[in-house]
């Protein structure tokens, strides 16, 4: 189910990112069962594509991965708080791993 929600949210149509991450907000809350239970790996996957919308330049899609990232709450000191209960590490790690893929596969062209 996850990766099928990865997998929408990069897709080539608006519509189509839209209504994945509406659902995504929905049923895959950070701070929910489903995604607790998720593999790690599972874990990753979603959030980078939930992650890559912002490259997209679309205010709704950025609106919604910030609900996504800090939770509903409208207090930016809870928003803080889900942030780093719930988004903060698994952010990073995402963002080191896709760091850390970039760099072994730009050292391979030079080898």
């Amino acid at each position: 189910m996850i990766r099928a929600f990865a997998a929408a949210v990069e897709d080539d149509n608006i519509l189509v990112r839209r209504y994945a991450l509406d659902l995504i907000l929905q049923a895959l809350r950070l701070d929910g069962v489903s995604i607790q239970r998720a593999s790690h790996e599972d874990r990753i996957i979603i959030m980078r594509a939930v992650a890559s919308v912002v490259m997209r330049r679309d205010l709704s899609l950025n609106r919604g991965l910030y609900t996504w990232l800090l939770g509903s709450d409208e207090n930016a000191e809870q928003q803080v708080g889900y942030l780093r209960s719930h988004s903060l590490e698994l952010l990073k790690t995402t963002l080191g791993v896709g760091a850390l893929v970039e760099i072994l596969s730009c050292c391979s062209l030079f080898l």
